[in-house]
């Protein structure tokens, strides 16, 4: 980095020394060895000088520190082992060298402190952070699959307690000042205009120590260690970990390992403990593909990476959306948040009202938690115009039908909007199987018709799956893209077909756990089985979550469509429909909607599987293989995103990853359904396996070419796929 460019800058003020972190050459400070040469280079020369008391490393930035440059690790950790941790260790043994010099040094905290940002600043003795709730403090490397490196996992358990620090390292969840505070993580938080006075007063008054509390001779753990109460604490943990994790994720283990074996060492080696644990975690295949999908992955996609060339992106003024139900009112509720006027419509005024209803419900929760002040709470109530009346369309450049999946229905509105609106207008179908193209066949303007399918709640799911029609052009495209970024929201774009990509391959989770039924497994094991591979509910619960009746009306409707020996001569029998029929006509238990579906609940929580379930389906089998019915359990879906590869549904890979881990929760370990195929199995197992699995459960698991070219290594998807 030129010296006309510098990332680092300083300054002497009545005897205190103060380090600017400002590297303009990075959209936000992160952590990497130039600017960490530079760092260290200013730090010594400061307090080198007899004339400093002491140094505040402060940012004139939004943020202070985010953590390290995702870009750098992954290009360095492919290195030997060794190497790789001579490396980490060089930033170590720095910090540790901050609070060992013998100089007080303070944290002026001016905005998020995250991962490395946050290390850097519990290595100084004292820490002050800006009066600003917006501002996150966490380790948040747990996220994708690592651990924090650079002492992370030994100052944070030695300054705020041994549980908080579990908890937060495991979880890596954000800390906000005032929790901060309480903590002990920091030890003042003040106006943010009154931040650096505070941090280099503390410097001249003595306030801030010398040295770490660790430090001091007499230093215990809290609980000290080997106690009762800490062994009580660290078994705990490893219950939680095991729980949630179902040992499908390395990090929070090693997390674990470093806390307690690192308590018991001196500083230097325990540092040296959790930087062999960081290492293994950094070549090693879940952090790979977690950075690949959850990072990059994402990251492209939610800066429009594939958004259509040569297109004015469209700013939102109004935006239509008809059908004032569940998925309507959330479409509106995102509309609303992102500053957009909302027109939306229903067969009345006052079926449109309840949408507007569903919308204020959940804004006054976020008002009563101190999430959002009045004036937003009213004027988000103040974007959302409740209507029977399309005219009141007009303007719009976008609209949004949400209405039931009925194809007359769907038609019927669509011309409705057509006859209000301009010929720019872009009309989305958020259906989630219909064809589009079908669809659009009620449209006089199919190049402005697509698939805009969003995920239930609409208002938390991340993602939202675009389609193309056969007749969409790329200016509808473009539109809908960027009405999924306006609302903050993770697009995909994928080709028509029935069920699309998402539908269609989630669809196989639970038409594998009826296949499971029906050979004789219990209900209690599949369930059971299917949170162990890392999806985040069992199979029948996710049904539960969707609607049992939604399933049973898509079955349906496909077979009436299709019919049913050309659904299952396809292998498109995404649900069991005679097991649907049976629940929903018959038992009539619709969902989690009513408290009665394949679960009882409670409220909205289920309480237990429905005992008709078990009386129909008591389980016979005896000494359950477990690992073959993980696999099977992800092998399926990975075998019929192959399938929607190889039909041109999806055309890119890492779209189909980051479409199944954020539009339906394929487990996050694996990175995704492709990154799991290539990276974690390999091609030829994975053949092997739904080889056999085609001979003893059925053709739904018989391989197509693409999967077997995969195999004979004739292509691969990820240039980063070696596993260490």
């Amino acid at each position: 980095m030129s010296d006309n460019n510098k990332a680092i800058t300083s300054e002497i003020r009545d005897g205190v020394g103060i380090l600017y972190w400002n590297d303009t050459t990075q959209s936000v400070n992160c952590l990497y060895e130039a600017v960490l040469l530079e760092f260290e280079k200013e730090f010594n020369a400061l307090v080198e000088q007899k004339d400093v008391k002491g140094v505040v490393v402060t940012s004139p930035r939004d943020k202070f520190i985010v953590g390290a440059d995702i870009k750098v690790l992954t290009k360095i950790r492919d290195l030997p082992a060794e190497e790789l941790f001579k490396q980490n260790q060089q930033l170590s043994l720095f910090f540790r060298h901050m609070e060992t010099q013998g100089k007080p040094v303070v944290a002026a905290i001016n905005g998020d402190a995250l991962g490395g940002g946050l290390e850097l600043a519990m290595a100084c003795h004292y820490r002050v952070v800006a009066d600003d709730n917006s501002i996150k403090l966490g380790t948040p490397e747990v996220m994708l699959g690592l651990l924090p490196g650079a002492g992370g996992t030994q100052r944070l358990p030695r300054l705020i307690g041994l549980q908080d620090g579990l908890r937060y390292l495991t979880t890596g969840g954000n800390i906000r000042p005032p929790k901060a505070l309480k903590l002990g993580l920091v030890n003042e938080v003040v106006p943010a205009d009154q931040l650096l006075d505070v941090a280099c007063d503390a410097i001249r008054s003595g306030k801030a120590p010398r040295r770490q509390p660790f430090d001091a001779a007499n230093w215990q753990a809290s609980p000290p260690v080997h106690s009762q109460e800490f062994v009580q604490v660290m078994g705990a943990g490893v219950a939680l970990v095991r729980d949630k994790t179902h040992d499908n994720y390395p990090a929070p283990q090693a997390m674990l390992s470093c806390v307690y074996q690192g308590l018991q060492l001196p500083m230097e080696s325990a540092l040296k403990y959790e930087g062999r644990q960081f290492v293994t975690l950094a070549r090693g295949p879940v952090s790979r593909t977690m950075i690949r999908t959850l990072w990059f992955g994402r990251n492209d996609a939610n800066k429009l990476a594939k958004r259509p060339a040569g297109i004015e992106d469209t700013k939102f003024t109004q935006v239509g959306v008809l059908g004032a139900g569940v998925m309507g009112a959330g479409i509106a509720i995102c509309t609303a948040e992102a500053g957009i006027r909302c027109v939306l419509v229903d067969i009345s005024d006052e079926a449109a009202q309840r949408g507007k209803d569903y919308a204020r419900d959940y804004w006054q929760r976020q008002l009563t938690k101190k999430r959002i002040t009045q004036d937003e709470f009213d004027a988000r109530m103040a974007r959302i115009v409740p209507t029977s009346d399309y005219a009141k369309l007009g303007g719009s450049q976008l609209v949004i039908e949400a209405v039931f999946e009925d194809r007359g229905l769907k038609a019927k509105v669509t011309r409705m909007t057509e006859e209000a609106t301009g010929d720019d207008a872009v009309f989305g179908t958020n259906t989630s199987t219909l064809p589009i193209t079908g669809l659009a066949e009620a449209s006089d303007r199919p190049q402005s018709f697509i698939g805009i399918h969003f995920f239930s709640p609409v208002e938390k799911m991340p993602l939202v799956e675009i389609i193309r029609g056969e007749k969409t052009d790329v200016r509808a495209t473009a539109v809908a893209m960027d009405y999924v970024a306006a609302i903050s929201k993770t697009p995909i774009v994928v080709n028509d077909s029935r069920g699309f990509y998402t539908s269609r391959v989630f669809g196989t989770y639970g038409r594998e756990a009826f296949e499971m039924l029906q050979e004789g497994y219990s209900p209690t094991l599949i369930e059971n089985v299917g949170r162990s591979t890392g999806m985040p509910m069992g199979p029948f619960e996710l049904i539960d979550m969707i609607g049992v009746d939604t399933a049973q009306k898509i079955a349906a409707a496909t077979e009436a469509e299709v019919g049913r020996e050309a659904m299952e001569a396809a292998g498109e029998n995404f649900y069991n429909k005679d097991l649907l029929d049976w629940i929903v006509l018959e038992c009539e238990r619709p969902g989690q909607k009513t408290g009665q579906g394949f679960y009882d609940y409670e409220g909205r929580k289920p309480s237990k599987l429905w005992s008709g379930l078990h009386e129909r389906y008591p389980g016979k089998l005896d000494n359950p293989d477990i690992a073959e019915l993980k696999k099977r359990f992800l092998h399926i879906q990975t075998l019929e995103t192959l399938r929607c590869m190889e039909e041109g549904v999806v055309t890119a890979a890492d779209d189909a990853d980051v479409g199944s881990i954020f539009g339906w929760g394929f487990a996050p370990w694996s990175g995704g359904v492709m990154s799991y195929g290539e990276t974690h199995v390999g091609w030829s197992r994975l053949l092997a396996d739904c080889e056999d699995y085609a001979k003893r459960f059925g053709k739904r698991f018989e391989p197509n070419d693409l999967l077997r070219s995969l195999a004979a290594g004739e292509k691969a998807f990820f240039n980063d796929s070696a596993a260490a």
